[in-house]
């Protein structure tokens, strides 16, 4: 049999192509003068497009990848660049640029795989967004704060009454910042235990009836009735106790603080009910209040960390902007799924899916 040389596996298209098809990685071969011999599925799904013998700007028109491209033809030299896809939904990927040199004669060809950033690029946003965001939500209570004690070293050293006031408000300031650093750690908390399947087993029906127990006087401040409907047997899951009722503490607490006064909230536990995204038979637990309504279009964003519908009616009644979020980490994290529903006319309903537990208990999480 003759040796098969790298010459000959680049004259081979057929060969060629079916060695880029092996790669994991979206990948490319060209020719020096920069025409396509060869790509993959997955470098023809990045570019949505692909003709043999085409230059390679059919394919991708990232000016920075053409440059690397054109210095690595001109170097010999191999190397790697970062560069945003030009399709829709463009995304951001690092181009590692090989030179093969056959073992015989002068042809070489290129070789270009590509692996996805786009991920790694918005997790890194997001952190950053996540800090600022933290940095404001702390900068405004500290910043009150500190005037606060100016004020009181300087022109109202000496005033009871004002000395009275500030110190107040300092203690309202000093509450939300608690607030936010703990809702902040127990986020944190949860997200690091997100692939960890909880083990505990949580009766729901007596969990509604602390929560409610609890936060039932504070109901009553605003002429509010809390009204608990329970359908089925008495109802245990598998979960972390204290998870599920932080999970009612914080929608029942919206409830009562979004609510309009003189209002009723009902609290219902339904089993078996039938998640309407998974279509899963399910246990479900829903909080239903009247106030203003959530727009439409903020409701895909309300568990998001900070988000706020009305941000100064929020921070006026104490909310961290992180409640939600945390309901959705935990919800998530035993298997359920949320549904929002607002209307003006109907109220708000958060209901929460928690998978049935099988006889076998808990499934892993993937």
């Amino acid at each position: 049999m003759n040796e098969i040389t790298l010459t000959n596996l680049a004259a081979d298209r057929g060969f060629l192509t079916a060695t880029l098809f092996a790669l994991p990685l979206p990948a490319i071969a060209l020719d020096e003068n920069r025409r396509l011999i060869a790509a993959n599925a997955g470098a023809r799904r990045i570019a949505g497009r692909y003709e043999a013998d085409r230059d390679v700007t059919f394919m991708f028109r990232a000016p920075e990848l053409l440059e690397f491209i054109d210095a690595a033809i001109g170097s010999g030299q191999s190397g790697n660049c970062e560069f945003l896809s030009d399709r829709d939904g463009a995304g951001v990927f690092d181009a590692h640029i090989n030179m093969v040199q056959p073992t015989d004669g002068d042809r070489r060809f290129i070789l270009v795989t590509f692996v996805d950033k786009t991920a790694s690029r918005e997790a890194e946003r997001m952190k950053s967004e996540f800090v600022a965001n933290v940095s404001h939500e702390l900068r405004s209570p500290l910043t009150t704060v500190m005037s606060a004690i100016e004020t009181l070293q300087g022109p109202a050293k000496s005033d009871d009454g004002a000395r009275e006031r500030f110190l107040d408000l300092m203690d309202h300031e000093a509450q939300r910042m608690r607030s936010i650093v703990e809702d902040l750690l127990s986020l944190a908390n949860i997200e690091s235990h997100r692939y960890i399947v909880p083990r505990g087993t949580v009766n729901l029906s007596s969990a509604i009836d602390s929560v409610v127990e609890i936060l039932r006087s504070r109901a009553r401040e605003k002429d509010m009735e809390i009204k608990i409907v329970k359908t089925g047997e008495p109802l245990t899951v598998e979960g972390d106790q204290g998870e599920i009722i932080q999970v009612l503490d914080n929608l029942l607490d919206n409830a009562i603080k979004y609510g309009e006064p003189s209002t009723e909230i009902t609290v219902s536990l339904a089993h078996p009910a039938r998640n309407p995204r998974t279509n899963h038979d399910s246990v479900q637990i829903s909080i239903h209040n009247y106030g203003s309504p959530i727009p439409p279009e903020d409701l895909p964003r309300v568990t998001q960390r900070f988000f706020r519908v009305d941000k100064s009616r929020s921070r006026e009644l104490g909310g961290t902007g992180l409640g939600l979020a945390i309901v959705k980490h935990i919800v998530q994290r035993h298997g359920g799924s949320m549904n929002i529903e607002s209307d003006a006319e109907k109220g708000t309903d958060f209901s929460i899916y928690l998978p049935i537990a099988s006889p076998a208990g808990p499934a892993e999480l993937s």
